[in-house]
């Protein structure tokens, strides 16, 4: 849709849970799987969307805002960036939250049908800003690769004359994930020379966007680590699905590590990790990426290295509202 319908499906969420599903067709597809949310009834998505809606500080559910940083799409689909916080939460995900604010950003694609309602919306944000907020040591990247180490290349010409990645939709995007595991240095080339990357929520610009290609190869260059010794992993992405046009859409990508020594700095007690995640990329006249913003769904990997992360189903018809406050 437009910046406009990005900024009232926002103000649906503090409304009421009766003015944002009226946005969604009553076919429509709602993930958000960070917290295991795919929903396609529309009494579950209401009781979803309900405790947004709270304005009672007093109840622990907490005091729900939201805000837009822009909307980046048309009027058949789009990309909305957001912040939230919330105060006077008492529990989230799971975790107690000590009387402190809440806060993360993220972004949700979205198709619209031809009534201009939501047909399908996929939402990812950032999970570790939360943990960090509430006092966990949680390191911003994914995994690092040891000092002096570096990935090995499959390519020797890794200047920008690469040019793009091949095809277009679901093969471009497995091509950018076989990229990242298997050579950093076409990777790299596959980016505009005037690019810009956030892996993260943007608390900084100096340290969460990345504007040169030196700085990009060193985030990237662990995913292809080939040394099993060295702690970084062996690393697998597989792109699951495209969503979008030739020129702008969001990969839905998984990934898997073995051999990995920590995720995000905690320790793996020497267990494979998998996880999944949702790219935004946009492309130039060229074919290369000019913007590209990712999110990881870390949820799922902290569950499993035992952090004390829980997803409650609280839009279940049988839940009992009281376990939301539980201890």
């Amino acid at each position: 849709m437009n910046y406009r319908f990005a900024i009232m499906w926002l103000k649906g969420f503090r409304d009421s849970a009766e003015t944002v599903c009226k946005l969604y067709a009553d076919d429509s597809l709602f993930e958000d799987l960070m917290l295991d949310q795919s929903i396609t009834d529309k009494d579950d998505l209401h009781r979803v969307f309900a405790p947004y809606a709270n304005a009672d500080p007093s109840n622990g559910i907490g005091v729900h805002n939201f805000g837009i940083h822009e909307y980046v799409g048309n009027r058949n689909q789009g990309l909305i960036r957001w912040h939230w916080s919330a105060i006077d939460c008492a529990i989230f995900l799971g975790m107690p939250t000590d009387g402190k604010t809440v806060a993360t950003s993220g972004q949700t694609y979205h198709i619209y049908n031809d009534k201009g309602q939501i047909q399908r919306e996929t939402t990812f944000w950032d999970a570790t800003f939360v943990l960090r907020g509430l006092g966990h040591d949680i390191d911003t990247e994914v995994v690092r690769l040891p000092e002096g180490a570096s990935a090995a290349s499959g390519s020797s010409n890794g200047g920008s004359s690469s040019g793009a990645l091949p095809g277009k939709g679901l093969d471009r995007a497995q091509a950018w994930a076989a990229a990242l595991t298997d050579d950093p240095d076409r990777l790299v080339a596959a980016y505009s020379d005037e690019f810009t990357v956030e892996n993260r929520r943007v608390a900084d610009v100096v340290h969460d966007t990345l504007t040169d290609k030196p700085t990009l190869h060193g985030v990237v260059a662990p995913y292809a680590n080939k040394d099993s010794t060295n702690g970084t992993g062996i690393h697998t992405f597989e792109a699951t699905e495209w969503i979008g046009n030739d020129r702008t859409g969001v990969i839905l990508w998984n990934w898997s590590a073995e051999d990995i020594a920590t995720y995000r700095g905690v320790p793996t007690g020497g267990q494979a990790m998998k996880t999944h995640g949702q790219t935004w990329q946009q492309y130039g006249d060229d074919g290369r990426i000019v913007r590209e913003s990712t999110f990881w769904n870390d949820v799922p990997a902290f569950q499993a290295l035992g952090l004390p992360v829980q997803t409650v189903h609280y839009w279940d018809a049988d839940f009992d509202p009281s376990a939301l406050l539980a201890s």
